[in-house]
């Protein structure tokens, strides 16, 4: 449609300019007309300068008009142009921005799905190993506490020999507490592990000691001799009542919230 409209303004131009052209041309060979004798040649001059001047401005009207009109459309030809390529413009960015969210949207639910895939693994994981922990840790002071315990009996059973008079069975009951503890060595530190086994061994020779002596009223002084008496050990050279002193404090450390150790006590 507008190269229709372009290719009328251009004839109406080349029109107007063709009837300027005649007009001029008749100006110029003015001459007798059908027998008629021609003005005289002041008034043809005189003629002739006005219809000149008229045949100008005419032509100059015609162009103008017609320059003014090709303005015209070729400004709008433009202006529609313009909008039908910012229209299209307009669409295609909505289009690839469509597809574009449509994109995002996609990688954002996989991307979603992966992470929540990933951070159930993790608290499944998190979840077994928290589990894991607890079994250890509830084998670890229940270890300390049978530890401990067995220690303490066969301790307080020796202490009771030493003040009291000999006692056969209550020295085999503490000894076979001793041997049914020694599987929770495996769930303890090397520091606990080496003053229960210190201590065991130094009751042993205590009790050795005692047994050496056939008058049996003799074996509570030896154990009470023996009780006081410095060895070397692992642990350092301590005492059979250091040794379990110390072995508490082990103990109470590990197994207690505030970690605070136990105060010293005596026997």
């Amino acid at each position: 449609m507008d190269w229709l409209l372009g290719l009328g303004l251009v004839l109406y131009i080349m029109a107007g300019s063709a009837c300027a052209a005649f007009l001029l041309y008749t100006v110029y060979t003015a001459g007798s007309v059908g027998g008629v004798q021609p003005v005289p040649a002041s008034a043809a001059a005189v003629g002739h300068d006005d219809f000149a001047k008229l045949a100008i401005a005419a032509l100059i009207g015609v162009i103008g008009t017609g320059l003014t009109g090709l303005a015209s459309v070729y400004g709008a030809t433009r202006q529609a142009g313009t909008a039908s390529q910012v229209a299209e413009f307009n669409a295609a960015i909505s289009r690839h921005l469509a597809e574009f969210n449509v994109a995002a949207n996609t990688a954002l639910a996989e991307m979603k799905g992966e992470i929540d895939k990933s951070l159930a693994q993790v608290k499944s994981s998190s979840d077994e190993s928290l589990a894991r922990l607890k079994i250890a840790l509830d084998a670890s002071q229940i270890a300390y506490r049978q530890l401990f315990g067995s220690a303490t009996v066969y301790f307080h059973t020796l202490r009771t020999i030493a003040l009291t008079e000999w006692d056969d069975e209550s020295l085999k009951t503490a000894q076979s507490a001793m041997v049914a503890a020694t599987p929770h060595c495996l769930h303890v530190d090397a520091k606990m592990r080496d003053l229960w086994f210190d201590l065991w061994q130094r009751g042993q020779d205590i009790s050795r000691a005692a047994t050496d002596h056939a008058e049996i009223s003799e074996r509570p002084d030896v154990v009470r001799q023996l009780f006081d008496e410095y060895v070397k050990t692992r642990s350092g050279k301590l005492n059979f009542r250091e040794l379990h002193l110390r072995m508490e404090e082990a103990a109470r450390v590990a197994i207690a919230d505030s970690g605070e150790p136990p105060a010293p006590t005596s026997i």
